[in-house]
């Protein structure tokens, strides 16, 4: 909460300290309750900007981005399940052609689906059954404001 009068930290704090955790109260239902069992998993994109007392509390672990082959593999993947999920998509072939999956897998992986989606798009509406490098288009580079 940004007016300070609720720390989402405090009930943290407690429910990943396993003797606290056992009898946790909600403040809101103020209803008791045994998270000892719970098993928490956090992410982030960078950990500098988590609290040290959160933490101490957690097991860290780094993964570090994919390298260009894994980069591909993931691309690769991306689009068979895009592809195998929709009717449509059978008509495209089971891989694309290595322009427009290099291009795909040197976006963020979150970014290849997107990306995908509107390359299927762009080639169906086009009257075509493969995907080329111009389908891909990265959508971090053109954000457009909603203008009234």
């Amino acid at each position: 909460s940004g007016d300070g009068q609720y720390d989402p930290l405090g009930a943290l704090y407690e429910l990943l300290e396993v003797k606290t955790a056992t009898r946790f109260i909600d403040e809101f239902v103020e209803l008791p309750i045994d998270a000892s069992g719970a098993v928490w998993l956090a992410t982030a994109n960078e950990v500098g900007r988590i609290p040290e007392p959160l933490l101490d509390r957690l097991t860290v672990y780094e993964i570090e981005a994919p390298d260009a082959a894994g980069s591909r593999a993931i691309a690769l993947n991306i689009y068979r399940e895009i592809r195998d999920a929709h009717d449509w998509g059978k008509r495209f072939p089971e891989k694309p052609e290595n322009s427009a999956l290099e291009k795909l897998a040197s976006l963020p992986p979150r970014e290849m689906r997107r990306a995908l989606h509107g390359a299927f798009g762009s080639a169906k509406l086009d009257g075509r059954s493969e995907l080329g490098p111009d389908d891909i288009q990265d959508g971090r580079a053109k954000k457009q404001r909603i203008g009234f």
